[in-house]
């Protein structure tokens, strides 16, 4: 592979600037770079790696993310994911044997929103809160503030395997230690995290979490503990997917590069099934033709399904039809797992009865369905070669702004808006793409700035909205980019709470 150094983009724990590059930290290089993450909060001090890798080689089949993935790869089963997060241990606990018993088959463990912006302090100042008040005052489950020994009374508490996700916040990389070290996956992703979650976060600065993070999974994964390492690419809900599978591709070269063996993308649905299926199935291919391109042939990639990350409706039984055309959705794309939401995704953190009800409905889905998967088609083939030609034109540009060098080349693509979407807090992005639904509500582009799309993707992203306007008699204008942002809670809120 071909690399550069950038100088001068990079930061040091301790002010001093460090080179950035897409390259493969040496083992001396990330434990003394360890010595200052461990530092930033009392609890990092209560994890010795060598004791946390042979903690994780001791955890048993069915905690163990790598094997139940395998395994039910192997038996063509799909698996479904979960979401939790509570301020306290025990609720968290009670959470998740409660949505076990509804047959979940992994959990990923959501972090508070302090916690994952670095925020130690305030994070332990909320969950006190939270225990003398009785009511939740953080959005999910700060694991460093609770210490080693409550987190992995989290994982030894649960019957099937947990990630935590960590990757959204700024500086998330103590979180990654306690994680790792606690049992659980662990997740990555700067392009996702910056540009979903940050308002200002550096970019480079950003790509260095996520190569210490990634070079934490592979130094267990080294050591025969295993680490699965999930690199988001759902995002919002209004991109087009060509964008997203791109930014899985980028996010998921760079974190291999680490020495990371156990890697999974999911891709954010819009709720069209011909363009979802198309877009897992381009997703799975082109990544792995990335991965063979740049000598990454022993890696385990797997592909998951994220429901529609938009606004959702209000009414629990409105959203109960949403979770359900998601959860259809997801198999018919044939991933590796699922990830459901809860009910009351559009009012509230979610509780374990509205959670255990998605995924009774994606259990009974999955019953119901059995082998069944879209049938080829037309309107499938079209829609797969336009977004293996978008998301190719997109990868191959930043590859080529960093002339090799992935790192590089994601810092100039958001500069230049080869990478841009719409609606998103990061104010480095160009902003200057617009999207639309077109007639049958498959996610077009309506300006698409700097990004490199094909000729042909652009003439066919155009006929798609021409024949929405010949439909409704009008031109494609704002309005039409803002109902398709908000179709969900505008068809989805019942009278009386209008």
């Amino acid at each position: 592979m071909v690399t550069r150094t950038r100088k001068g983009c990079g930061y040091g724990d301790k002010g001093n600037i460090v080179e950035l590059r897409n390259r493969k930290w040496s083992d001396e290089e990330f434990l003394e770079r360890r010595k200052d993450v461990l530092a930033m909060w009392p609890t990092g001090s209560e994890i010795d790696l060598d004791e946390a890798v042979e903690y994780v080689k001791s955890l048993p089949d069915n905690r163990n993310w790598v094997k139940t993935i395998a395994s039910a790869r192997q038996e063509g089963r799909i698996l479904i994911e979960g979401l939790v997060g509570h301020p306290t241990v025990e609720e968290t606990i009670e959470h998740m044997k409660f949505v076990e018993q509804a047959g979940v088959d992994l959990h990923t463990l959501i972090g508070d929103t302090y916690s994952r912006r670095s925020m130690f302090a305030q994070a332990q100042k909320a969950l006190e809160g939270s225990v003398k008040q009785g009511r939740p005052l953080l959005n999910g489950c700060p694991i460093v503030v609770h210490g080693l020994r409550k987190s992995r009374q989290i994982c030894e508490s649960s019957s099937v395997p947990v990630l935590y996700v960590n990757v959204s916040g700024e500086g998330p990389r103590l979180l990654g230690e306690m994680a790792a070290a606690s049992g659980f996956q662990i997740a990555a992703g700067a392009l996702q995290a910056l540009l979903k979650h940050s308002k200002n976060y550096p970019i480079d600065k950003k790509l260095l979490d996520d190569q210490y993070d990634s070079r934490l999974a592979a130094y267990y994964t080294e050591r025969g503990a295993p680490v699965h390492v999930k690199a988001a690419a759902h995002l919002a809900g209004w991109e087009p997917h060509g964008m997203r599978i791109a930014i899985g591709i980028l996010q998921a070269l760079f974190i291999v590069e680490q020495g990371v063996k156990h890697i999974s993308i999911p891709l954010g649905q819009v709720l069209h099934l011909i363009q979802d299926v198309a877009g897992i199935r381009v997703l799975r291919e082109l990544t792995g033709e990335y991965m063979h391109r740049f000598g990454y042939h022993d890696v385990s990639l797997s592909i998951c399904s994220y429901p529609y990350q938009g606004e959702w409706s209000r009414d629990p039984d409105r959203a109960a039809g949403i979770s359900a055309w998601a959860a259809i959705i997801g198999i018919m794309g044939d991933p590796d797992w699922i990830v459901v939401k809860s009910i009351e995704e559009g009012v509230s953190a979610p509780t374990k009865e509205g959670a255990a009800t998605s995924i009774k409905i994606a259990r009974q889905l999955l019953t119901a369905l059995g082998k069944q998967r879209l049938p080829e088609s037309e309107e499938l083939k079209t829609e797969v070669a336009m977004l293996r030609l978008e998301a190719k034109a997109i990868v191959d540009r930043v590859i080529e702004l960093g002339e090799g060098d992935l790192a590089l080349g994601q810092i100039r693509a958001v500069k230049e808006g080869v990478i841009d979407i719409p609606f998103q807090p990061y104010v480095h992005l160009a902003d200057k793409v617009l999207t639309v639904r077109d007639r049958t509500g498959a996610v077009r582009y309506l300006e698409y700035g700097n990004v490199p799309l094909p000729r042909e993707v652009i003439d066919y992203h155009r006929e798609m909205v021409a024949a929405r306007e010949r439909d409704d008699g009008r031109k494609a204008d704002l309005d039409m980019v803002i109902e398709g942002v908000s179709f969900l809670s505008r068809t989805g809120v019942s009278p009386q709470r209008r």
